[in-house]
């Protein structure tokens, strides 16, 4: 009954997808895995509703098992995370692992899988480049896939196809952020006119939280702060708000 149940609510909704073809849950951060319930702020978007409450349902229902249906209710997460080829869509692969995450403790992950969660969780983050990279129309099916990809080739490939796109221009900075932070084992390394020119495009899309995320990883890196890109970006951060503070400006009779 429970896994019916988990066949129902785990897969995504093919409406919860943004107007640039790209899901909604692909958004999410994937450093942080254990699942917090917190109030939905998608307004009027029904099927994102749908969805989280969905993925809501499914935490209580595996939360509230015990015993064997424990047993048998992280057998079915798990099988569903890590099965190959296309038989469950990537974005419910996903959904499986982050239930499962959730909650699972550390000590039956590693007697379930003889894996941490640690490692889990990369399995989980490469799962995560893999379907926004299908929400983009390019062809990566697996994790091993990804994960055996020539990295600076993948980033010249996503900025080729998607670099007009807000989520190509992001999903190249996260890779590239990935490959610096030691979190793939490509030897990778991102030069500093690829970081300039990632800059230069966030900036000319107005894409203040990206732009941000990234200068905070690009403070670490002396090498970078005399490019015109690097200040050009501080600049934009620091006067956004100021812009659009009152757009257009109050007049003084207004006030």
């Amino acid at each position: 009954m429970k896994c019916s149940l988990l066949d129902r609510w785990l897969p995504e909704s093919k409406g919860n997808y943004s107007q640039t073809g790209v899901s909604d849950d692909l958004d999410e951060t994937v450093t942080n895995f254990r699942f917090a319930f917190k109030a939905n702020d998608r307004g009027s978007d029904s099927s994102g509703d749908d969805d989280e409450q969905s993925f809501i349902r499914s935490v209580y229902l595996c939360q509230g098992s015990s015993g064997d249906d424990n047993d048998a209710a992280l057998d079915y997460l798990l099988d569903v995370g890590f099965a190959p080829g296309r038989e469950f869509p990537t974005t419910q692969k996903l959904r499986a692992l982050k239930c499962l995450l959730s909650v699972a403790s550390d000590e039956s992950l590693r007697e379930k899988t003889s894996k941490s969660a640690d490692e889990i969780r990369s399995h989980l983050s490469s799962l995560h480049f893999v379907a926004r990279l299908q929400a983009l129309n390019l062809p990566y099916d697996s994790v091993s896939a990804f994960e055996a990809a020539d990295k600076a080739a993948l980033v010249e490939s996503v900025l080729r196809s998607c670099g007009h796109l807000r989520q190509g221009i992001a999903l190249a900075v996260d890779i590239c952020v990935s490959a610096s932070s030691g979190g793939s084992a490509s030897s990778f390394r991102p030069s500093a006119s690829l970081w300039t020119g990632l800059l230069d495009r966030m900036v000319t899309l107005s894409m203040l939280a990206e732009v941000r995320s990234v200068l905070e990883e690009l403070n670490r890196r002396p090498h970078l702060w005399h490019f015109e890109a690097f200040r050009k970006a501080w600049k934009f951060v620091l006067l956004r708000p100021f812009e659009t503070a009152a757009s257009p400006p109050v007049g003084k009779a207004e006030v």
